[in-house]
């Protein structure tokens, strides 16, 4: 895919948050196949749209992947699947039958197979640790200094289920800050979790993580534990979390002797709070 191509498809998914945090209509970029869904034309199909407006809309039939029916139409169900842009991407649509016996759609979602776009702003440790649960879009997008590039929509009637991704880049090019957003009762864009991957070495500290000190750490160990084990705070390398403690994690790892190897200690975040060792790595270089 050339240069000229990404870039219109970025700015299309860009444009998708428009300001106040609101799903807006994105452009269409005029090198797109007709058969490939653009991000104009899955937010102009919404709730109640029959299935061929749909597939007209789309400029194709789609694939069915999954099909349910049962006795009468109250739960019988078809979803079909759409091409994007990128190979790894799909768009997604739900449809129930309505009581005259007709295909509409239900819900719809969007995978857009794309990365974080490098903008000249990058996500830093520091923005990132500013970010809370409830925060708005608009406040995620004015601490990161940029819009984001949108990964993944999901849409259904209501709220309670609206979900949107999106992504800011990292000083490493292997790196993303990634955070995933709820509609709330209002209409507005929420911060639901949000996850980092630095993509980052170690920190070649003067303290080097040991053999004899690695053994020394065991699962359920505290992270205050390990730091003091090996000497210092280590370096955060990945960084997860989300309402209540169950799925936070965080990833730090130390240097050793060798340039080439390290400590890598996984942590999951007990009820009480505190980080407790729940995995452990080491490649010695």
């Amino acid at each position: 895919m050339t240069t000229t191509v990404k870039k219109l498809i970025s700015a299309a998914l860009l444009a998708a948050l428009a300001v106040g945090g609101s799903v807006a209509t994105a452009t269409t970029a005029s090198a797109v196949p007709s058969s490939i869904v653009t991000s104009s034309e899955f937010y102009s199909v919404s709730y109640g749209h029959s299935i061929d407006h749909v597939r007209k809309t789309f400029g194709n039939n789609g694939k069915v992947v999954d099909r349910y029916d049962g006795a009468g139409t109250r739960y019988d169900s078809v979803t079909l699947e759409f091409p994007t842009y990128y190979e790894e991407g799909s768009v997604r649509v739900l449809f129930g039958k309505n009581a005259k016996g007709a295909w509409v759609l239900d819900s719809k979602a969007a995978y857009w197979g794309v990365s974080a776009t490098r903008t000249a702003n990058k996500a830093t440790p520091t923005e990132f640790g500013k970010l809370k649960e409830g925060h708005s879009l608009d406040y995620v997008r004015s601490t990161f200094g940029t819009a984001g590039t949108i990964t993944y929509y999901y849409d259904r009637p209501g709220t309670k289920y609206d979900n949107v991704t999106v992504e800011w880049p990292t000083d490493s090019v292997d790196g993303a800050v990634s955070i995933d957003f709820v509609k709330s009762t209002s209409g507005v864009w929420k911060l639901d979790s949000r996850s980092a991957y630095w993509a980052i070495e170690p920190a070649q500290t003067a303290n080097k993580a040991t053999p004899a000190e690695f053994a020394k750490v065991q699962v359920g160990n505290s992270l205050a534990y390990a730091q003091s084990t090996f000497g210092t705070a280590g370096t955060i390398t990945y960084y997860y979390d989300a309402t209540g403690t169950k799925y936070d994690t965080v990833t730090i790892e130390w240097p050793t002797d060798s340039p080439y190897g390290y400590v890598s200690l996984d942590f999951k975040k007990s009820s009480a709070g505190t980080w407790k060792v729940s995995d452990s790595y080491a490649f010695w270089g």
